[in-house]
């Protein structure tokens, strides 16, 4: 589902559906009564990280305002980061009907996905022949199959915990046989990074959820790993695995190069070209790789040490404060979402380590985290209903 499906047009489709969402979405009596509060520390880190991306980029990186392409990457960028970290987050809170349909249409997504896969895996259907014995679903490369079940199991998960009163027999069958498919799939995709982070998700939901009795869990765990996990994860050999460290090595030759490439990075779109430009010279048979298969190290060669950190830092504060708020809710839904949420962001930004989508207008995932994301910083803020005369700490939008 990248540039090889759809050439450069899923950038302007994001930008034509991001502008549609705005125009619909603007509150002109709300955008005239704006209040600029830098009172919580998230607020101060977006505020800092806003004119240091400034900085970087025009002294720079001034290359980026000098092509239609880059300038349109950037807009795009600015527009993902509005609809998806601060507009679709406010409208599932102040809409909660919308919420359980956004869930209901990740888990049917995934149901799809590990189904279509099985059916191409059982009659041997593969567009890529090298991929035969793997399963890839409606998507070419078992890897960016891989990346939906590590976005949609968590989600199956939660929503069986929080309907599982209200569901019939059919409907707890349904989704509990949804949510075991998807974990398959995972396993027969044989992509190492994305059982990693399925089992590091599904132990930080349990460990967060259970809490001390999670201890009990651990010997399941171990049985489920030592029986299952490690023949699947054994099953591509290592060499695979070891070539995602051999590709970082012309990235670490980019980054310490120069001081102030490490610093502020090559630009959001310059960044991957010039990688791939060192690649080739670096390793003349890897022409087809595009980047270096790391969220993190792809977030410097773009922004540079600088920027990378404080986007971590923000991310490690949502985070931290979610968990927080784990054991300081009393409202059991409440305690659910929180932990539906971290786990869901830190099974993805694990399969980060060892995937560069994750920060990628023309993928997926990044639309999904920043939902995640927004939903936390709106959850930390205490103003995701707008309904009058209701004060949020008193109202959980999951007990519609």
């Amino acid at each position: 589902m990248g540039i090889a499906l759809l050439g450069y047009r899923e950038v302007y489709i994001s930008v034509f559906l991001c502008l549609i969402v705005l125009i619909f979405s603007f509150d002109i009596y709300e955008f005239l009564n704006i209040e600029i509060r830098i009172s919580t520390i998230e607020r101060k880190i977006v505020i800092v990280f806003f004119f240091l991306i400034l900085y970087a980029t025009i002294y720079y990186n001034p290359s980026e305002f000098l092509s239609l392409k880059s300038l349109l990457n950037l807009f795009c960028y600015v527009l993902l980061i509005t609809v998806y970290f601060n507009i679709f987050p406010k409208y599932l809170f102040n809409n909660p009907p919308y919420f359980e349909k956004f869930i209901k249409i990740i888990i049917i997504s995934g149901l799809i996905c590990s189904l279509f896969g099985f059916i191409m895996l059982i009659f041997n259907i593969s567009p890529i022949p090298a991929y035969y014995d793997m399963l890839i679903s409606v998507i070419a490369h078992p890897n960016n199959a891989s990346i939906i079940f590590t976005i949609t199991f968590i989600p199956t998960l939660f929503f069986l915990y929080w309907r599982w009163s209200r569901l019939s027999i059919f409907q707890k069958w349904f989704y509990s046989s949804s949510f075991l498919l998807q974990i398959l799939a995972q396993l027969f995709t044989y992509t190492r990074a994305g059982m990693i982070a399925t089992a590091i998700g599904l132990m930080i939901f349990f460990l967060l959820y259970y809490r001390a009795k999670f201890v009990l869990l651990i010997p399941i765990f171990t049985i489920i790993i030592l029986v299952f996990g490690v023949s699947f994860f054994q099953a591509k050999g290592y060499w695979s695995f070891l070539s995602r460290f051999y590709l970082l090595l012309p990235a670490f030759q980019m980054i310490t190069f120069n001081r102030n490439r490490l610093f502020w990075g090559y630009g959001i779109s310059n960044a991957l070209v010039e990688y791939k430009k060192n690649l080739v010279v670096f390793s003349p048979e890897d022409f087809t790789v595009n980047d270096p298969h790391n969220t993190y190290v792809t977030l410097i060669l773009m922004l540079g040490v600088v920027l990378t950190v404080i986007l971590l830092i923000f991310a490690f504060v949502l985070i931290s404060k979610a968990v927080k708020r784990v054991f300081s809710e009393r409202d059991p839904k409440e305690i659910l979402l929180n932990i539906f949420l971290v786990s869901s962001a830190c099974s993805i930004l694990v399969q980060g380590l060892f995937d560069a989508e994750l920060v990628k207008i023309d993928y997926y995932t990044i639309h999904y985290l920043l939902i995640l994301f927004g939903m936390m910083y709106l959850i930390q803020k205490g103003k995701f209903i707008s309904r009058k005369n209701v004060t949020p700490s008193k109202l959980s939008f999951l007990n519609y």
